[in-house]
């Protein structure tokens, strides 16, 4: 070879460091892309988290969707969120099933769930069928992947990623533990989302009215109850001044003004005007909101109302009767006299009250029947019936009676008292007397 041409082979050819170089400034720029890659990836799939966060869904929902953005990101074979079921501290609901109607559980001791759930870190197998925690449940797995989904400490479920032979896992491990630590925040978020959702569907399933009123007196907020007794609309409420519905707002406004919780009966108004007796029930929140819970009394003075019709009712009743009603109280003394046994005996109600019933009894009765035997029998058989009775009337003239006594008793068991009826019977013994007399004529 000559000079020459040895010289152009050198000009042509590299050196040995130079070739190095090169190799190594691609690989540098080939890990440059695939971070860029990973990066992108995270931040395509944050984002598409955050977009999830707005829209509001409820927990399980959100769970869901959040499983079907890694598989279509990621393409891993399974992709499940474990979260902790909220009837057994023991156990995992898993929230993404393959099936709708599969409902899975697992015990946080059990597998390789179990092992994330106690050391609260990722536990990565690249070999299932070597590692003795592994629950096979589906056999073409080859490795598993299980991180814990983790909010301020909180340990809240976890996600475990399964994947065939030959689908990449431990590439992914740097990316998936970064989408982990995030999802746990969107996972606490969403689960909150739900409980103010379930929190505010009670309020508006309430039947007593609700408000809050800020410091400034302003309605923040109230509930459709209240919205429908007052007949404003909530959007007609919010923002203005808690006075817009107080029939006296200088009275009242010391209620709602005052940091002190209190029951108080007032009276509000509606929209058309109509006076409504309400009872308001206030409490103060830590930023000195007022909640107000506001009672409609017009169904409740409406069946009083009619308790005490209906009372009076039978009141009237048992006064006015034909039949002799006393009512005696626990110790034997009358406590009512009716217009019945007034007329069977001859003497006033204003008489004879928290007296015993032995003054009406004859001086001729039998000595074994007496009125306190006879209430004591009726508190032990809880009644007695028509017990023959020989009473005298006011003027002394001799009655004879048939007597029925029931016990009363309160609803937790204890003796309230007697009510006693009292039937004239000497008509019907004046009768029996004379058939028993024709019949002792026939036989003689």
């Amino acid at each position: 070879m000559t000079f020459t041409q040895a010289r152009k082979q050198k000009q042509v050819r590299p050196d040995t460091k130079e070739k190095e170089q090169v190799i190594r400034s691609l690989a540098k720029l080939h890990a440059v892309q695939n971070e860029l890659s990973s990066t992108q990836l995270v931040l395509d799939v944050l984002s598409q988290f955050t977009i999830l966060m707005s829209k509001n869904l409820d927990f399980e929902h959100f769970c869901k969707a959040v499983s079907q953005i890694l598989k279509n990101r990621l393409k891993f074979t399974y992709i499940h969120i474990w979260v902790f079921d909220n009837n057994s501290e023991n156990e995992l609901t898993l929230l993404t099933p393959e099936k709708k109607e599969v409902q899975r559980k697992v015990d946080i001791s059990d597998g390789i769930i179990g092992r994330t759930i106690r050391t609260k870190k990722t536990v990565f197998v690249e070999d299932v069928n070597s590692d003795p925690d592994y629950i096979n449940v589906h056999r073409e797995i080859s490795s598993e992947l299980c991180l814990p989904l983790i909010f301020e400490g909180v340990l809240l479920g976890v996600m475990n990623i399964e994947t065939k032979i030959n689908e990449p896992l431990k590439e992914f491990i740097p990316l998936l533990e970064v989408i982990s630590e995030n999802l746990g925040y969107a996972l606490r978020v969403a689960f909150l989302h739900g409980v103010e959702d379930q929190f505010k569907k009670l309020l508006e399933q309430m039947r007593e009215g609700l408000c809050v009123i800020n410091e400034k007196g302003i309605i923040t907020y109230v509930n459709d109850a209240l919205a429908k007794m007052t007949e404003y609309s909530p959007d007609k409420m919010i923002s203005k001044k808690y006075q817009l519905f107080l029939r006296n707002p200088e009275e009242t406004a010391e209620l709602f003004a005052d940091a002190k919780n209190q029951d108080v009966t007032i009276s509000i108004r509606s929209k058309c005007g109509t006076e409504i007796p309400v009872l308001v029930s206030t409490n103060h929140d830590d930023e000195n909101n007022t909640i107000a819970t506001i009672t409609d009394l017009r169904p409740i003075k409406y069946t009083e109302q009619k308790l005490a019709d209906t009372e009076l009712l039978l009141a009237s009743i048992t006064h006015n009767a034909h039949e002799a009603i006393v009512g005696l109280n626990e110790n034997g003394n009358i406590q009512s006299w009716n217009v019945g046994a007034q007329r069977l005996f001859g003497y006033k109600e204003i008489d004879v009250i928290g007296k015993t019933l032995d003054f009406i009894l004859h001086p001729e009765s039998p000595k074994h029947l007496t009125i306190k035997g006879i209430i004591e029998e009726a508190q032990t058989k809880r009644f007695v019936k028509h017990i023959e009775l020989m009473c005298s009337h006011n003027n002394g003239i001799l009655i004879e009676t048939a007597l029925t006594a029931n016990a009363l008793y309160k609803k937790n068991g204890s003796l309230m008292g007697f009510a006693v009826f009292l039937r004239d019977i000497s008509a019907q013994k004046k009768w029996e007397n004379e058939i028993q007399d024709r019949f002792v004529k026939i036989q003689d």
